[in-house]
């Protein structure tokens, strides 16, 4: 199917991937030849600005860039923009970017044909019957983000620096003339953009859908947007350059803000003045907000999220299992679980509360919600996680030849059902290392791909490893770190290979040459037997699992000599040693097999998960 299409609803939009050079045609469609390009700074230094410069110059119209603009626009950004239209002897606005930019062109445009003041117009009562219609100028839009819909939006969100609130700004001529949605122009967004973005889109569409208001079109609208979300924003984030996942985000987050004209809720009431006294990223808050909204409007919503939980195809359609599913995708993403991890604190509560009251989107909640609720709300994200649940950070890797990145929603899952709060660690700099470890209370060194055998002998060996030597540099490094910080620390598989490793132990290289080709230890593509293994007794993990156990492990590497005060715990039958602890460490258990796999229905392997999690909350 052709990711291509002219919509008319809710605006005109010329929706597709490498539609950029249509944007002099749509000028002309309008009647606009000296337009007034508004964008942010940082985007006015990239190429892609240049680009479409380059277009609108090459077809003799004299456009001009404005972009004095703050990531959180105030009133003194859409001033100097309304100046500079007048300077330049504009006559239409060119929006470019994310939702600052685009709110600034749209309230630019607005405004050069107003005599009162922008905060006239603010989205209170008939306040809008005061614009001058014949002012307003003509306004293309043209996103390069897929998180706030500002292009098919009536409204700005600009802050009131006086009054410390974000107000919305309305009138239903603000809603641009036409759209450029171009998913190639959000395939330079960096991966953390893209997540909170994304889950910006996401609240917009999940908020419309749980609004009380009637309104069947927008339902049906935010229902679907619920749904591209769900199936292509990992991708989104996973590889930026995917113009098919960013093309179906770009038309989620065009459906979120359609829809949420049915209204919004309580994640919006509380982002909005926290995005005003805090300088907050508006989808970041949102994302973070998002579980404990959602908790506490459960009464009012349950059956529509189980709905919507059918409709976007989760295996567990109950509101625990959405839930469940918010909660895995925020640390899939590397998206903070607490307003105090980006320096937000609970002693702002009640200002929050009471302005979260007096916001707009309140008149959306699907719950009538007071002051001392909104409060309520606050308190326990901006309180320090450690104090709720213990952080446990999850390795993962980058994609290497031959093979995609690990997705590790089992872990994720184990972790969150012993009451952990997962998050993910990513290959960053030996430089960053020590600065991730101490936000964390545990560690799980996850499974999957074996360390480069040249380490070992330098022979050629059957390509049967998903080799990444760079990410056996960065991974052996940390787990040095992990170690030398004695943080509570499960290693799966490939993580007990880098324990063994780190402590200069070493590894059988292809275990069929040891044990031979009928061993236990089958990797993919041959089915993985489940065999018995014997635990030492007297060990912490006899302790857990007791003196027998059953489990399938399939890897190619094994432990031929041990690392430096490792001590074997458990065997496979044909002697292959499938766990380790660490002398005078009890904080580390290290095994050869994948517990995450069987976690859910086995009490012993959930166990681990468990173990490691309780060692965490005591730290």
């Amino acid at each position: 199917m052709q990711l291509k299409g002219n919509w008319n609803y809710p605006t005109a939009i010329r929706f597709g991937a490498g539609r950029a050079s249509e944007l002099p045609a749509m000028c002309a469609e309008l009647g606009i030849k000296r337009p007034l390009l508004v964008t942010d700074s940082g985007l006015a230094r990239l190429p892609l600005v240049g680009r479409l410069l380059d277009y609108l110059h090459s077809a003799g119209l004299a456009a001009n860039v404005f972009s004095d603009l703050r990531p959180n626009p105030v009133g003194r950004d859409v001033d100097a923009g309304v100046a500079a239209y007048k300077a330049g002897g504009h006559d239409g606005v060119i929006a470019v970017g994310g939702g600052s930019a685009l709110d600034v062109g749209k309230a630019i445009a607005l405004m050069v044909g107003q005599d009162r003041p922008l905060w006239d117009f603010e989205d209170v009562g008939d306040n809008w019957t005061r614009v001058n219609v014949a002012g307003v100028a003509p306004t293309i839009a043209v996103p390069t983000t897929a998180g706030t819909g500002s292009e098919v939006g009536r409204a700005s969100l600009i802050i009131d620096e006086n009054g410390h609130r974000k107000v919305i700004i309305f009138h239903p001529s603000m809603l641009p003339k036409l759209v450029l949605a171009d998913p190639e122009l959000t395939c330079g967004l960096p991966r953390h953009l893209t997540a909170a973005t994304g889950i910006d889109a996401f609240v917009h569409n999940l908020e419309a859908f749980c609004s009380p208001f009637y309104h069947p079109i927008a339902q049906g609208v935010a229902l679907e947007g619920m749904k591209l979300v769900h199936d292509w924003l990992p991708a989104a984030c996973d590889n930026g350059n995917n113009v098919e996942a960013r093309s179906h985000m770009l038309a989620a987050s065009i459906m979120g803000a359609t829809a949420f004209q049915k209204g919004l809720g309580g994640v919006h009431a509380l982002a909005h003045p926290i995005g005003a006294h805090f300088d907050t990223h508006h989808g970041l808050a949102n994302a973070i907000l998002l579980p404990y909204v959602l908790v506490k409007n459960r009464p009012a919503i349950e059956q529509r999220i189980v709905a919507a939980a059918r409709y976007i195809g989760l295996a567990d359609a109950s509101f625990d299992g959405f839930l469940g599913w918010i909660l895995q995708l925020r640390a899939k993403l590397g998206i903070a679980h607490s307003l105090a991890e980006i320096g937000i604190s609970s002693e702002h509560a009640a200002l929050i509360g009471r302005d979260a009251k007096q916001d707009p989107s309140d008149g959306g909640n699907p719950l009538p919600l007071s002051a001392d609720d909104y409060a309520a709300i606050f308190r326990p994200p901006a309180r320090a996680m450690s104090m709720a649940k213990p952080v446990i950070g999850l390795t993962t890797y980058p994609p290497g030849p031959g093979h995609g990145p690990h997705t590790p929603e089992l872990y994720v899952q184990a972790v969150v059902r012993a009451g952990g709060a997962p998050v993910l660690l990513p290959h960053v700099g030996a430089d960053m290392v020590d600065a991730w470890l101490s936000r964390l209370d545990g560690v799980v060194l996850i499974g999957g791909g074996d360390i480069e055998p040249a380490r070992y002998d330098g022979g050629d060996h059957p390509t049967i490893y998903n080799l990444n030597p760079a990410r056996d540099d960065t991974e052996l490094a940390l787990t040095r770190a992990v170690l030398a910080s004695k943080l509570p620390t499960l290693a799966i598989c490939r993580g007990l290979q880098l324990v063994n490793t780190v402590l200069g132990g070493s590894l059988h290289l292809h275990l069929p040459d040891v044990v031979g080709e009928d061993t236990l230890h089958r990797a993919p593509p041959r089915d993985p037997v489940p065999h018995a293994i014997r635990v030492a007794a007297g060990s912490c993990l006899a302790g857990l699992l007791g003196e027998h156990s059953e489990s399938a492990s399939w890897h190619h590497q094994a432990i031929a000599q041990l690392g430096e005060g490792l001590l074997p715990v458990a065997w496979a039958p044909d002697g292959v040693i499938e766990a380790v602890e660490l002398q005078g460490n009890p904080q580390l258990t290290a095994v050869q097999w994948h517990p995450e796999i069987t976690a859910a229905d086995d009490a012993r392997q959930q166990a681990l998960f468990d173990h490691l999690v309780r060692l965490a909350a005591g730290r």
